[in-house]
């Protein structure tokens, strides 16, 4: 092999430089598979996108002039993404089975919020964090927002969901028959009724019914891939 001088090592290593904003790396995960797949620039939706930097698995994307749809109800959030993602379509709403309102639980770690109220207690019992407040939030399916903010064949490349306690159900409301995301990143952890981790096999369930394969996981998340794409994983190419 070639000696490599210092200088060369650096201009390396400047050029490929891929910050993470995500819990365990999940974003840079992600971007491999889009590459792979010659997708330059990944359109993405992020259900339950809490902050609009930290701990986020869409950042490291709208930082590459990436676009998407983002959504959280929790409304000082939802104001920071709109401060630091503006030229995002972001909305202050969460994801319901149907169209119209539903009771949401903002928790003192506002990473845990929810609009499931087990899910809220649970993380009470747990001392992991303590209900705040309630509020009223609007909800909608994930087809009908999907109908009113993207083009009638367009899907987005990338969906990622951390709804806290209702992953099934925004699942349940995506319209696969019409759309077919090429990566799904879901949380895929959660907690039994004495604390410990426990890994949710519900989403894994719906997703591999619809064609998906799961391709990773941090523990925390599942990569799950449409197995259409999975050609362009194989070999060197």
């Amino acid at each position: 092999m070639d000696a490599v001088n210092a200088e060369e090592i650096t201009a390396f290593l400047q050029g490929n430089m891929s910050p993470s904003f995500a819990q365990t790396g999940e974003d840079l995960i992600v971007r491999f598979l889009l590459d792979r797949m010659r997708v330059s620039q990944p359109t993405y939706l992020d259900i339950g996108a809490n902050h609009p930097v930290l701990l986020n698995n869409t950042m490291h994307f709208c930082l590459a002039g990436s676009r998407g749809i983002n959504i959280e109800p929790n409304r000082n959030l939802w104001e920071l993404l709109q401060k630091f993602r503006p030229r995002d379509i972001n909305l202050n709403m969460g994801i319901g089975e149907t169209a119209g309102e539903l009771t949401y639980y903002e928790m003192s770690n506002h990473t845990a919020n929810s609009f499931s109220r087990e899910f809220a207690e649970r993380m009470e019992q747990m001392g992991a964090a303590k209900i705040v407040r309630t509020s009223v939030v609007p909800v909608a399916p994930v087809w009908q927002i999907l109908d009113q903010y993207s083009d009638a064949e367009g899907c987005p490349d990338f969906v990622n969901i951390d709804a806290e306690g209702i992953d099934e159900i925004v699942l349940r409301t995506f319209p696969f028959a019409q759309r077919q995301p090429k990566v799904i990143c879901i949380e895929t952890m959660s907690y039994d009724a004495d604390g410990r981790w426990v890994k949710e096999t519900g989403a894994r369930a719906i997703l591999e019914k619809q064609g998906y394969i799961l391709y990773a996981d941090t523990y925390i998340n599942s990569i799950f891939v449409r197995h259409q794409m999975m050609p362009y994983l194989k070999g060197n190419g």
